[in-house]
């Protein structure tokens, strides 16, 4: 049986993906934190690993490059990542004030990082990844 870790620190939405897989078939572990993956990792193999990058305790970037070098084959591990981030996620991801992301993107609705969708805000990962890197203080 197909065995599947879902690394996710959300309870409604771990266990929602753990319902539905579990009832697709297959058979699933959960993890709520980072460190609670990396004891999972170590110790058992998992043909298929959700893993959410905002974790307590280790980041998933950080779990993916340390459970590189253990895979059976040299590639690179698929990651699937979020393209857009509504206010709040992105106000969590980046540590900036919800308020603070809400005014830049109102202020600069027509910035490659801003999608509006209907009157909701969505912010595009990647491009305000560079906005924030290129910046010394927001």
């Amino acid at each position: 049986m197909e065995q599947i870790l879902i690394i996710e620190d959300d309870t409604d939405i771990n266990n929602m993906m753990a319902s539905a897989l579990t009832k697709a078939g297959y058979e699933c572990k959960q993890a709520f934190s980072g460190t609670e993956a990396m004891l999972y990792l170590n110790n058992e193999k998992f043909s298929v690993i959700i893993l959410d990058l905002m974790l307590p305790g280790k980041s998933g970037n950080s779990i993916v490059e340390e459970i590189k070098p253990h895979l059976d084959t040299p590639t690179d591990v698929p990651i699937w990542e979020k393209y857009t981030l509504t206010i709040e996620e992105a106000s969590k991801y980046f540590r900036v004030g919800e308020n603070k992301l809400r005014k830049l993107a109102e202020e600069n609705p027509t910035a490659g990082w801003v999608i509006m969708n209907g009157n909701r805000i969505q912010i595009k990962r990647k491009q305000f990844e560079k906005i924030i890197d290129s910046l010394d203080a927001i």
